[in-house]
């Protein structure tokens, strides 16, 4: 499952930084690299299993979402519907993956918890 989930992610920072970089090219070429370069440094990380590229992909399905959900009429919203579950989809997937490979603490044994045996 967690194969599948990693796949999820990647596709869908990559077809929500391909929309956004289609759609934000001429608007503010700064903020559409850093963008650019922040997704692909996030889809190595998590293709490299570490957990610093499930937080960077969360935060980044946040904003995308954020700045979608802020910036566009209600009355176009139906067409950016996909772009929403795209990030959706990031933002879950990311959930699910850092709650299922948190580190665990073990139970600290009996003897331990009390002393005087």
């Amino acid at each position: 499952m967690q194969p599948f989930l990693r796949f999820l992610i990647v596709s869908c920072l990559v077809l929500v930084t391909w929309w956004r970089l289609d759609t934000a090219l001429d608007e503010q070429q700064f903020v559409t690299v850093a963008v650019l370069g922040l997704a692909v440094v996030t889809v190595l990380l998590v293709c490299k299993r570490q957990r610093a590229g499930l937080w960077l992909s969360m935060l980044l399905g946040m904003g995308h979402l954020a700045g979608t959900l802020l910036t566009v009429p209600l009355e176009q919203m139906p067409l950016v519907l996909p772009f929403v579950a795209w990030c959706f989809l990031a933002i879950v997937s990311s959930v699910i993956l850092l709650v299922a490979t948190r580190e665990r603490h073990a139970p600290r044994p009996i003897y331990e918890r009390h002393p005087e045996f």
